[in-house]
Order: structure tokens, then C-alpha cells, then sequence
């Protein structure tokens, strides 16, 4: 739990050395700067042991000693969430933020409460729907922007990483920001920042430190086309399950993040497993031919993205090796021949925007990238220079 504010108080009062933060309180002594951020419930402590302490900041008492001894898929999801940002001081503070004044909190109950999945699920046939149900997925803080079913001893989970949730909401900025009256230059400062999530080198405190604050309109404008790219995102990776692909994909190891040297099991799947994925995110769609349409569109839309940051990052270190996914390009060409032409954009349209983002994508790399490399990779923060007055000090204003 938070330091009480009494505690602040006196912790103050009584070091010369002591400063106040917008979380806990920071002593610098000897050189060195302590940030304490809060105190354990010694009943909550007891409970978990050192080991679970860890986890209290932002799960339940309840959880952690779910997580701490796994019995089904949903206590793995449950388990990967906590894992993916145990060890980061800040992702800690972010969730320290997001808990904040909040009664009864936990951590699963925090990400169900958006209902991410419910929608998607809403347009499936009812067997798919019950199939589906019994597969725990959703929105975990994994620190590559990307989605990924892991199989487990208790079964799989799909986890989808928010950073693709802030990518697609700059991306979609970037794209859609002159139609809402965004200036260019905030345009173009959001194509940089969905890059630099991409990239890696966007700070993860998008809750703490807001890159800019742009009017409610626009806000739920750019919100809900992400909402409907989240939508495919996760019909792809429900795809995978439900035709089967799981049986025979080649098992692959990856590490959460940095900071953990723990593994989880994953899935790569060929090419022609993840066109079918594509495919069928749409086809499995029942009875509502308007949302089939907007979420072919936005499954292009996600393929564009992904294709123009490609080719920045091949720009930047070209790859040796062909990705266990197709090209986007080629995906966006297989998804439009599959599907029915009265659902989506046409192949003439999409090329036409293709054509028009690539050349602004070239223009990027041949007169700003070289001439703002340290710049650009530099981990931190960007912002949208007409949206962001104030700059905060980390640990003291956020």
C-alpha cells in the first residue's frame, strides 16, 4: 500500500535529505537516492512471504498466492501479467497509479474491466464463442509490441502487449491526425513515438508521464479504431486455436522482457498458418456484415502499420534472417483476395495508400533518420510538441 501521509511527514521532517515524490518519498544519503514508495500490510506479508511481497504493489493477496502456485490457465495468464513487470521499477509505478484509490483492487479484475475481448467474441458462432471462453487472453505488459499464444502446464493463454495498444493509437494519430484538425508537426512526433515503441526505446510510463492531451473527440476517434485493431490482433491469435495449429508448430523460448531471465513457450507458426490466421480472424465473423466490413479495414490497417515501421527497422538493422512472420505486404495481398469484395477496401485503394506512406517513409529515412539517429534511439520519451505544455521531473511530478 502507499505511504501514508503522516509517515511522509515525518520521514521529511526529520531528514534534511528527504523529498517529497508524487509517489512515496525519495532520502538521497551518501551519494545514493532511495525512492520508497510504499509499505507492505504485515498481514498481506505473512501471507506471501518474501518471495510474494514482491507482487503485493499490484495484485492481491488472493493472486499472489494463485500465482505462486499455478492450477489453471487462468492463474497463468495471471502469472505471466505479474512476471512481465515484477522487476521494472517503473511499469511497478505504473500500476502503483493505475491501483491508486481504488478498493478491492486486482490485477485481472483491473484488465477484465475494459471487456477487451467481449466484442469479438460477441460476433462468433456460439460453439466458437463456448471454445473460445475457455482460453484466457487479453492485454499483458509485455515489453516487445506484439501478441502471442504461450502454452503452459495448465494450458494456453493468449497474451497481447500493451504496447501495441499505444502503438496503434500514435500510428493511428500519425495516419488519421489531419482529418481531426491535428497539426502536422504533432503527426509526425506521433509517427516517431509509435516507432520508438516498436523500436524499444519509447519509455514504458505512458500512464505516468502523458505524451500530450488532445481533445475528447479525437480521443475517442483514435481509441476506437484501436479498439477494432486489438479486435483483429486477437482473432488472429484465436484463429491459431481454433483451426488447429497449435498441434504442429515448431516450439520457440522467449523471455518477457530485459529484466527477467525466466522463459515461456511459445508458438511459431509458417506462413501459410498465419495467411489462414488472417483469414479466418474475419471469416469466423457471424451475422453483423457492417462490423465484418470495419474490421477488414482495420486488419488493413494494422498490416499497413506494421509494413511502413518494417521498413524503417530494416533501414535501421536489416535483418539476415526472414521473420517467422510474412511480409505485411503479402499478408494485406492474401487477406484482400481471400475475403469477399464487399467487405473492406479495394486492392487499388489499399495500393494507392501504400504507395503514398512508403514515399513518405522513404522521404523519413533519406532527410530526417540519418541526420537524428542518437536522437531517435535514445531511450525516453517523445511527445506532441503542441499538446504536451508542461514537461515533468520523473519520480518528483509523476
Amino acid at each position: 500500500m502507499d505511504l501514508p501521509e503522516e509517515l511522509i511527514d515525518k520521514i521529511c521532517a526529520e531528514n534534511p535529505n528527504a523529498m517529497r515524490a508524487d509517489q512515496g518519498v525519495i532520502l538521497e544519503e551518501d551519494g545514493m537516492a532511495f525512492h520508497i514508495v510504499g509499505v507492505h500490510d504485515p498481514e498481506d506479508y505473512e501471507a506471501v512471504g518474501k518471495q510474494g511481497s514482491w507482487f503485493l504493489p499490484f495484485c492481491s493477496r488472493t493472486e499472489v498466492i494463485r500465482l505462486l502456485k499455478p492450477q489453471t490457465n487462468e492463474d497463468a495468464l495471471l502469472k505471466l501479467r505479474a512476471e512481465a513487470m515484477v522487476d521494472s521499477p517503473r511499469l511497478v509505478r505504473v500500476f502503483r497509479k493505475r491501483r491508486r484509490g481504488k478498493a478491492n483492487w486486482s490485477l485481472t479484475n483491473y484488465y477484465e474491466s475494459f471487456g477487451a475481448n467481449d466484442r469479438y467474441l460477441s460476433h462468433l458462432s456460439k460453439s466458437n464463442q463456448k471454445r473460445l471462453k475457455q482460453i484466457p487472453a487479453g492485454y499483458a505488459y509485455l515489453e516487445q509490441a506484439n501478441a502471442m499464444c504461450i502454452r503452459t502446464n495448465w494450458g494456453n493463454v493468449i497474451a497481447v502487449s500493451e504496447l501495441l495498444q499505444y502503438y496503434f493509437y500514435f500510428m493511428n494519430l500519425f495516419y488519421f491526425g489531419g482529418q481531426l484538425g491535428i497539426k502536422e508537426q504533432d503527426c509526425f512526433h506521433a509517427f516517431l513515438i509509435a516507432l520508438r515503441v516498436m523500436g524499444g526505446f519509447e519509455s514504458h510510463d505512458f500512464d505516468l508521464d502523458p505524451r500530450g492531451f488532445l481533445d475528447w473527440n479525437a480521443e475517442c476517434y483514435l481509441k476506437s479504431r484501436g479498439a477494432m485493431q486489438y479486435d483483429f490482433v486477437l482473432g488472429h491469435e484465436y484463429a491459431h486455436h481454433v483451426l488447429g495449429h497449435l498441434a504442429d508448430s515448431k516450439i520457440t523460448h522467449v523471455r518477457l522482457n530485459k529484466y527477467t531471465q525466466t522463459k515461456y513457450t511459445g508458438y511459431n507458426h509458417n506462413h501459410k498458418k498465419e495467411y489462414d490466421a488472417d483469414h479466418y480472424a474475419i471469416k469466423f465473423i457471424t451475422g453483423n456484415n457492417e462490423y465484418k466490413s470495419e474490421l477488414v479495414n482495420e486488419a488493413f490497417q494494422v498490416l499497413l502499420y506494421f509494413h511502413l515501421s518494417k521498413l524503417v527497422e530494416e533501414s535501421i538493422a536489416p535483418q539476415i534472417h526472414q521473420g517467422t512472420h510474412p511480409s505485411p505486404l503479402s499478408r494485406i495481398k492474401k487477406l484482400r483476395k481471400k475475403i469477399h469484395k464487399r467487405y473492406g477496401r479495394t486492392m487499388t485503394e489499399l495500393n494507392d495508400e501504400i504507395r503514398h506512406f512508403e514515399g513518405f517513409v522513404k522521404h523519413f529515412l533519406k532527410d530526417w533518420l540519418p541526420y537524428n539517429m542518437d536522437k531517435f534511439e535514445i531511450y525516453g520519451s517523445f511527445y506532441l510538441p503542441s499538446y504536451k505544455r508542461d514537461f515533468l521531473i520523473d519520480r518528483i511530478d509523476f
